[in-house]
């Protein structure tokens, strides 16, 4: 409900800020046509008062010639007024023509031309007064002259082109100041329009937040009870909440008590098991011992007996490797060792001094990339390596050397593999990619061969107790990492380990 009221808000406050700008769009479009509007109504008026002022030119002349043609005829001075006023007011005009032209210079270019025309005009004028004064007889040959006529023609031609291009302008203005006006009509309906919307949309949310007050108010109530109601069920489960307090402060001290039971078990169980690995490793050795001596000094005695003594001597060897193992993997789970910072490089120096014998007896190349610093148990850690390189020894295919190699590569927790599952949690991790050539195994087994006694060979064809990998997967969880293999018949095995780059404590 919240959220939907929440875009509502959003929604009324986007229509809004469109509507208002929007309206102020229109109304900059109004102002920016009205001030068009304006502009081009000044250019027609202007183009107006130049053909009026053109024809105001034509006229005065008129007048003036009017007046001495009428002295001329009648001698009546009063003719001469509209003369005189005539000449005064055309120089005049012909200044304002110049004047309100400024801004075009091609009409600049042309009023030299009308000035020089008018003032011929008016020189003639003038002759013909002169005459009727001095000489009236003269005036019919200088009607018949026609030279007043010409000068005038042609100043109608020279104001004819003038007005043709004040008229040509005036066209192009008057059509611009149609667009402007329609243009400010268009700007008007729009600002119209969005005041209408406008008034529309407040209407609208006044209207939706009045409902909503009301909708408030009783949800309000509503929750009021609600809240009554919370705080009585509050009050009733902080009673139990303390009834259940006393209840865990009893089970945490029957854990505790239970933690250092189960402490001094495994104590206990760590000391039985060395107890009995020594108890049971001194009948073994003794087995040994007499079967060797028995084996030297009456091998003839015995005669096909000595087979038998041999096979007793290897139960015993493998009875004697299996409770060492098993010892092993009892105190792995037991005992927690303190950390240090374990060179890898040093553990697999140390491990191949281990297995010099055996390398040189198979001929086996090992390559190994530099190995980083690990913070560990270098004992659990030699361990580790030495059970994997002595498998990839023991399980090589016949007549063919072994070539184990070793790859290490610092990944981040997204590149580790979807199988791999680890419960420390750490942003980068160690992964150590162990690879053979040896007789490999069927892809089925990748996890059984991690369980105890789990073999996939007998023991006539390969020595081992199947308890060796179940030590390799506990010291690899003992340092909060995984390990996994894959293999195939016959292409060798890879068994691959990731261990956390920051590992604050081994697992007990």
């Amino acid at each position: 409900m919240a959220q939907k009221d929440h875009k509502l808000r959003i929604t009324f406050f986007i229509a809004y800020l469109t509507g208002a700008l929007v309206l102020l769009l229109t109304g900059l479009l109004a102002y920016r046509s009205m001030h068009m509007l304006i502009d081009k109504s000044k250019w027609v008026n202007h183009t107006n008062q130049v053909l009026l002022t053109t024809e105001t030119v034509l006229s005065l002349l008129k007048d003036a010639e009017s007046g001495q043609r009428g002295y001329s005829l009648t001698k009546d001075s009063t003719y001469l007024e509209a003369y005189f006023q005539g000449i005064d007011s055309v120089e005049y005009s012909i200044i304002r023509l110049e004047s309100l032209t400024k801004d075009n210079p091609t009409q600049q270019a042309r009023i030299p031309a009308i000035r020089q025309a008018v003032q011929k005009k008016l020189e003639v004028t003038v002759q013909g007064i002169e005459l009727t004064n001095t000489h009236p007889e003269k005036m019919n040959e200088f009607y018949h002259s026609k030279v007043g006529k010409q000068r005038m023609d042609q100043i109608k031609q020279l104001l004819f082109i003038f007005e043709q291009e004040e008229k040509t302008l005036l066209g192009i203005r008057t059509r611009e100041l149609d667009q402007s006006i329609l243009r400010a009509q268009y700007s008007m309906y729009w600002i119209i329009i969005s005041y209408v919307l406008i008034v529309l949309l407040t209407f609208t949310v006044i209207k939706y937040l009045l409902q909503k007050r009301v909708e408030y108010e009783s949800q309000l109530s509503l929750l009021n009870e609600q809240l009554q109601q919370t705080n009585q069920q509050l009050a009733h489960t902080n009673d139990e909440l303390a009834h259940t307090n006393e209840e865990l402060q009893t089970t945490n001290e029957e854990l505790l008590i239970t933690n250092e039971q189960l402490h001094y078990s495994n104590t206990e169980l760590e000391r039985f098991a060395y107890m009995a690995s020594h108890d049971l490793q001194e009948p073994l050795r003794k087995i040994q011992v007499f079967a060797h001596t028995l084996k030297i000094k009456h091998s003839e005695a015995l005669g096909e007996g000595i087979s038998l003594l041999e096979r007793m001597q290897s139960a015993a060897n493998r009875m004697s490797t299996l409770i060492k193992d098993l010892l092993t993997l009892s105190k792995l789970t037991a005992s927690q060792q303190p950390l240090g910072r374990v060179a890898l490089d040093q553990v697999l120096h140390n491990v191949l001094t281990q297995l010099e014998l055996r390398i040189e007896e198979t001929a086996a190349q090992i390559q190994i990339d530099p190995l980083p610093v690990i913070t560990g148990d270098s004992l659990q850690l030699e361990q580790l390596f030495l059970n994997l390189l002595s498998n990839s020894l023991k399980f090589r295919l016949k007549d063919i050397p072994p070539y184990i190699t070793i790859h290490y590569q610092k990944v981040t927790k997204e590149e580790l593999p979807a199988a791999v599952r680890i419960g420390h949690s750490s942003q980068l991790y160690h992964r150590i990619v162990i690879s053979d050539n040896g007789i490999g195994f069927e892809a089925e087994y990748a996890e059984r061969i991690f369980q105890v006694f789990q073999r996939l060979h007998s023991k006539n064809e390969y020595e081992g107790t199947g308890i060796g990998l179940a030590i390799c997967q506990k010291v690899v969880l003992n340092h909060q990492g995984a390990i996994i293999a894959s293999s195939q018949i016959g292409q060798g095995a890879t068994f691959t380990l990731f261990l956390p780059v920051e590992c604050p404590v081994l697992k007990d």
